[in-house]
């Protein structure tokens, strides 16, 4: 095929690989957490979540065209004061929302979530009692949990 030929058809090339329009927003899919351990303990928050209590690692959404380790960073030092150095990745966590329980109203949700190892940089006097508003009901705030050997 000569060149010429292969110029004529790129406009249907790009026309047959557009892909079909959305429906809709996407929701967020790139949120960076941080497992922050300092002294045998992790940084968690305690919330109550659908009546249940339970507790959450600090982290959030990406903004665009954000390296995730700079969310992570970013994400603790909003809710919590604190800096952090991320060390290295730990895992990934993929959540596609029509597998879990929430499926009638998470069911076009679909994220894959990464969690660094990011030691603080020091430990200031206390932890910012207020985090910033969130969709989450009910957080209880931030404690050092201890970590079982």
């Amino acid at each position: 095929m000569t060149t010429a030929r292969l110029l004529a058809l790129a406009p249907a090339l790009h026309m047959a690989a557009t892909p079909p329009p959305l429906l809709g927003p996407l929701p967020r899919t790139s949120p960076a957490n941080a497992v922050v351990l300092h002294d045998g303990h992790v940084l968690l928050q305690r919330a109550n979540w659908d009546g249940q209590d339970c507790y959450f690692l600090p982290g959030g959404g990406q903004h665009p065209g954000e390296p995730l380790d700079q969310t992570a960073r970013r994400e603790v030092h909003e809710e919590t004061g604190l800096r952090v150095t991320v060390e290295r990745m730990l895992w990934l966590r993929e959540y596609i929302g029509a597998n879990h329980e929430h499926a009638d109203t998470e069911a076009g949700t679909h994220r894959i979530e990464t969690f660094f190892h990011s030691p603080p940089k020091a430990i200031p006097a206390g932890l910012a009692d207020t985090p910033k508003t969130t969709r989450r009901p009910a957080w209880s705030g931030w404690s050092w949990r201890s970590c079982p050997a």
